[in-house]
């Protein structure tokens, strides 16, 4: 075990992953309270207002590039230097145990709702990408941004694709944003094999799960971003959260919208069927009362 005297006489500290990944979703946390939208996280020049709020803070300038890598989980499982991990902590209120390896909010109190329930969601994500197996050279081709389309029913008033962005990190981790509802989500990537790569988001409340939202299969190979369209389902639910599944496609080109003739192409020509809808409970009632003596009624 550490003792407190080894733990200051170090320039650099392993910290508890934990702890870690409770500090970039304070992080996030920060960012989406900022009126200005920062999109570009691969560009260390996206961290000044970040390091910036730091120093104001605690006098410590942490270099752009650092709180790059820090923040994209190039840092993960390392030993990251104690005097800029250490203006983190003072910047988003965490003690640190260095005996122990243990860590808290210091509210003297209860934890606030939002900062308990991003530290959860951070928890149970880190968890769940701890347990998964991953095939880390293909995965590595597959990092990066994306646009990914899905087919929705041609009787709507709506246009039956629709555009949502993507990206993966190379710890396996997903933000997603649906420009749509304007709303962020969070999810992991897997390979289930390396011809299928899957990603999933979930529905986190109160720092809970409270399922998968959505579930996207894509059929790849060892091309990764080069092949440009990767065909793929998803399944997810409708407005009226009824189980649906749909035909999906991965683009790795970003200047491809939804009216692009490539996209429209691939939903009118190449998949069959856009959407898939799960059979709705009555109308399965409906069919076995056509068989009496095989279902009887109660």
């Amino acid at each position: 075990m550490a003792t407190s005297n080894n733990y200051h006489k170090r320039l650099t500290w392993k910290y508890p992953p934990g702890l870690s990944s409770a500090i970039i979703e304070s992080i996030r946390l920060y960012y989406s309270k900022l009126e200005h939208k920062y999109e570009n996280f691969s560009l260390p020049e996206t961290y000044k207002n970040l390091t910036d709020y730091i120093g104001q803070k605690t006098g410590i300038k942490i270099p752009l590039r650092w709180m790059k890598d820090f923040y994209t989980n190039q840092k993960h499982n390392t030993e990251i230097k104690r005097k800029f991990f250490e203006a983190l902590l003072m910047t988003f209120n965490y003690d640190f145990n260095s005996e122990t390896g243990e860590y808290r909010l210091k509210n003297y109190g209860q934890v606030p709702e939002s900062d308990n329930e991003t530290e959860g969601q951070g928890k149970i994500l880190s968890l769940i990408a701890g347990k998964c197996r991953k095939h880390n050279k293909v995965l590595q081709l597959f990092v990066g941004k994306y646009k990914y389309f899905l087919g929705a029913r041609k009787n709507s008033i709506y246009d039956y694709i629709y555009e949502n962005e993507l990206e993966v990190f190379s710890d396996g981790e997903v933000h997603i944003y649906n420009p749509f509802s304007k709303q962020h989500y969070h999810g992991l990537t897997v390979l289930r094999n390396e011809t299928t790569l899957q990603i999933l988001s979930f529905d986190l409340a109160d720092g809970m799960i409270e399922g998968v939202g959505n579930l996207l299969s894509f059929k790849i190979n060892l091309y990764g971003r080069m092949a440009i369209f990767i065909p793929g389902i998803g399944l997810s639910f409708d407005a009226e959260l009824r189980p649906i599944a749909t035909q999906a496609l991965l683009c790795c080109d970003l200047t491809l919208t939804k009216k692009n003739k490539p996209v429209r192409d691939y939903f009118d020509k190449l998949a069959v069927g856009l959407r898939l809808n799960c059979p709705e409970t009555d109308d399965v009632k409906k069919l076995l009362a056509k068989y009496p003596s095989l279902f009887p009624l109660d």
